[in-house]
């Protein structure tokens, strides 16, 4: 296809959307010349118009309409607009045009370079499959480069592959009306309809020749492939049997010594009457079949038989040495042993079968593995988007590694993580998949997982959350389905405004006619006089058009139907139904109010309050249309980047408040606060155990309401308190590891250095008596640090009926152990508390 969309800018014109009685119809030859080249009888993908039509081609000098305008973010709602406007004309010839209030039906593409311009482009399908495209450029500061706030003009058409701009434009480069453009489109559509469809089916067909014979070539390949598969399996088992051959034939070589032996022992042996089947195990006597696997006893010995032959011999092995031999039928009879008369199966033959039960198999399997894809795909299609929505509002992702996304719905009784919705990045493809075992939406297996952009996978988390939720009894607030928009009622006023509207349009006929001089002013004045007579027209417009007729003179006779025509507009604005501007953005402003955003109408105006205080409050005016639009993606934008921060802010709370109860806080007992990760976009603090040199144990702190959480090192909780204290968080952690202390010990990496480190006090004396119960299998006697910090809290406990005196002579000596073990910075806090309650003994007694 070649096509030209690059034009000269500075031949504008401008379609306005205003009345218009003299909309021009498109004649058979006009239609007839759009068939030369079949381009109309050909869809068009926006693909095609993305990558072939507007790619490297030069600006040529012609006319470019300058149609609808709008701005590049709302692109999708200008032409959802202009789809209904379409779709009133195309509606009586049975055609509709494809749009929804989501504008999903519609497709935009991505803003390509033409020419001097940079464009980009919409497309609308119609119900028969025809398409309407419309091509728009940017006319700001830099033509060549299409801004998300642009402002847009169209300025070319396109139905199917076909340019068609030219009919939508009149002769001499004249502005031209929406109701022109849409109604030469919609006769265009109507008369290519039929031939469309008719190439169309045609095409189709073809199609569907060339994919039944690409189907069948690749059948016949992967038959033949399998054959061949099959053949070079055939020949490498000939090889093996060839091979086992060569190995048997050495073997029977060397049992011919065997045998002889054998048979002489036979001929000492009692007669075959007189065995028994005791002597014969699992084969039988007299005259029993043997079947391979069965043990017989020849002088004493036991044989398993492994292989039986034509001629009734059998292949046995000694179940003593395993040395493998063969009996002759004749031996066999005379141990009253015989052997039903069979063939063995061909290697090839046995391949064979093994391979017809193994595709059987393959096709039970891929029979049950499509039936759980479509299981899986139904449930999915189930799930209402009422339901969707709810979680979509009520749930959030956070990223892990900077890279990973895990899925979190907010329930009443606090978050909770949805593994079936985490988001894994992929460093090969650069995309993202879903870490679940099977991939619901797709069903696919966790090794051939589909791989999809970040926008893709959270939609389809969103939907394997829903599913998730439900299947476990949550209440989603979700509807099974959405409720329809309230359709408006026809009022009275709505039928009197067509009455104007045709009233105008008859009016404007008798004023275009007389001012071309189509009429005379005699003619005029009757038909004004028609006009008057033949309609219930208000009395203030008759009282203006009778005015006229009685006028003499052309020019005064034309002013006053200008009048005439003035009133009937204004009568016909006032007849509207009152319409509220916001109900095409009640969705828009009902999502922000949910994120708290505050939207208030006062004034005439409409104003939306930021939940941050620090950003700026926005409005417009209620009567400007453009300007509400504009207001209300300004909101939206406002709303998803609100919402995309969330787990931002949310990390960012959480940070503060875990600072507020860590920050200057010092872990007693060997107990230690690593903060290395409280300002993650997980925040989290490492309570690392006294035992973390030797096995790296630790317990993590989060935030939990207003306070402080308690989980162990894989993110689980420890229990369900809220600490509003670090203190009692972290006796609660040693209560916890002093109970699991057997599994934390096996962790332990140096058993010789936890010992020493137990004797010489390096841990708090409780763990110390436990690691070298665990390890040394003694009991250790009290360190002297620690009968200095036994004292000090006893001090505390007991002392306070002490004269300073005595109290002091004790805190000293337990002092002076605890400086000599170099453990002061560690027991600051007690000796303070010790030292505070000597000063309060001392001044007590000075108040004796």
């Amino acid at each position: 296809m070649d096509f030209q969309l690059a034009f000269n800018k500075s031949k504008g014109i401008k379609v306005s959307n205003v009345i218009d009685h003299f909309v021009k119809s498109v004649t058979d030859d006009q239609y007839n010349a759009l068939l030369d080249d079949d381009l109309i009888l050909e869809s068009c993908s926006i693909e095609d118009i993305e990558n072939t039509l507007v790619i490297g081609i030069p600006c040529v000098p012609d006319m470019m309409l300058e149609a609808i305008t709008t701005k590049a973010v709302s692109l999708k709602n200008t032409m959802r607009a202009f789809a209904r406007s379409l779709n009133k004309e195309t509606a009586p010839q049975g055609i509709t045009v494809n749009f929804d209030k989501s504008g999903d039906a519609i497709e935009v593409s991505k803003p390509r370079k033409s020419g001097l311009v940079a464009v980009q482009t919409g497309k609308l399908t119609l119900s028969d499959g025809q398409s309407v495209s419309i091509v728009f450029h940017a006319p700001d500061n830099d033509p060549l480069k299409i801004n998300p706030t642009d402002t847009l003009i169209a300025f070319r058409f396109l139905l199917n592959s076909r340019d068609v701009t030219h009919l939508v434009a009149p002769k001499g480069g004249k502005d031209v009306s929406l109701v022109q453009v849409t109604t030469a489109l919609s006769q265009v559509i109507g008369k290519n309809s039929e031939k469309f469809k008719a190439a169309q089916s045609e095409k189709n067909s073809l199609k569907q020749e060339i994919d039944d014979s690409d189907r069948q070539a690749l059948e016949l390949e992967a038959e033949l492939a399998q054959i061949s598969g099959k053949a070079d399996q055939i020949d490498a088992d000939i090889v093996t049997t060839n091979g086992n051959i060569d190995t048997l034939q050495k073997r029977i070589d060397r049992e011919n010594d065997i045998q002889a032996k054998l048979r002489a022992e036979l001929d000492a042996l009692t007669p075959p009457a007189a065995t028994t089947t005791s002597d014969i195990p699992n084969a039988g006597g007299n005259n029993k079949p043997a079947n391979i696997g069965d043990v017989i006893s020849i002088a004493g010995e036991g044989y398993e038989i492994t292989r039986k032959h034509s001629d009734s011999s059998l292949m046995i092995k000694s179940l003593g040495d395993g040395v493998e031999m063969l009996v002759t039928s004749d031996e066999l009879t005379e141990l009253g042993i015989t052997v039903a008369n069979f063939n063995d199966e061909s290697a090839l033959a046995n391949k064979a079968k093994k391979q017809q039960e193994y595709d059987e198999r393959m096709a039970e399997i891929k029979l049950q593995d499509s039936n759980v894809r479509e299981t899986a795909q139904n449930r999915l299609n189930a799930i209402s988007k009422a339901n969707i929505d709810y979680v979509k509002e009520h749930s959030s992702f956070r990223k892990m590694n900077n890279k990973d996304h895990v899925f979190y719905f907010n329930t009443p009784d606090g978050e909770i993580g949805i593994p079936d919705a985490e988001i894994y990045f992929d460093e090969d493809s650069k995309q993202y998949y879903f870490g679940n075992s099977i991939d619901l939406v797709k069903g696919f297996s966790v090794f051939d997982r589909p791989k999809y952009t970040l926008q893709q996978a959270k939609k389809i988390a969103y939907q394997l959350a829903t599913e998730y939720l439900l299947d476990r009894g949550y209440t989603l607030g979700g509807q099974d389905t959405l409720t329809p928009e309230p359709t408006p009622e026809t009022t009275p006023t709505a039928s009197k405004a067509d009455e104007f509207a045709q009233l105008n349009k008859s009016v404007s006929e008798v004023k275009t006619l007389l001012s071309n001089g189509l009429i005379n002013l005699t003619n005029a004045k009757g038909r004004l006089e028609g006009i008057v007579s033949n309609n219930n027209i208000d009395p203030d417009i008759a009282a203006t058009l009778n005015k006229a007729i009685a006028t003499t003179g052309k020019k005064q006779v034309m002013a006053i139907i200008d009048e005439a025509i003035n009133s009937i507009g204004d009568a016909r604005k006032a007849s509207l139904p009152k319409v509220d501007p916001l109900v095409e953005y009640a969705d828009v402003i009902k999502q922000a109010e949910a994120q708290g955003f505050k939207v208030n109408v006062e004034g005439g105006e409409i104003i939306a309050i930021h939940p941050d205080p620090n950003e700026s409050e926005f409005g417009t005016s209620l009567d400007n249309p453009e300007g509400l639009e504009t207001w209300a993606n300004e909101l939206q934008y406002a709303v998803e980047d609100w919402v995309d921060g969330e787990a931002k802010r949310q990390a960012k709370k959480e940070s503060a408040q875990l600072h507020k109860f860590v920050d200057g806080k010092k872990a007693k007992d060997g107990w230690n606060l690593n903060l290395r990760d409280i300002d993650d976009e997980y925040p989290r603090v490492y309570l690392e155990t006294p035992l973390y040199k030797y096995n790296e144990e630790y317990f993590m702190i989060r935030t939990r309401g207003e306070g402080l959480a308690l989980l162990f090192n894989e993110g689980s909780d420890v229990n369900d308190k809220t600490y509003s204290s670090l203190d009692e968080l972290i006796k609660d952690a040693n209560e916890q590891l002093l109970e699991d202390l057997d599994e934390s010990f096996e962790n332990v990496s140096d058993e010789e250095e936890i010992v020493s480190a137990a004797k010489n006090g390096e841990l708090p004396s409780d763990l110390s008596k436990k690691v070298l119960s665990y390890f040394a299998d003694e009991v250790p006697t009290t360190s002297p640090i620690d009968s200095a910090v036994d004292a000090l809290n006893d001090l505390l406990a007991n002392g306070a009926n002490l004269n300073s005196t005595d109290y002091m002579a004790k805190m000293e000596a337990a002092f002076i152990a605890i400086d000599g073990a170099g453990k002061v910075e560690e027991y600051n806090d007690l000796m303070m508390d010790v030292s505070k309650q000597l000063d309060s003994i001392i001044d007590a007694e000075s108040k004796r």
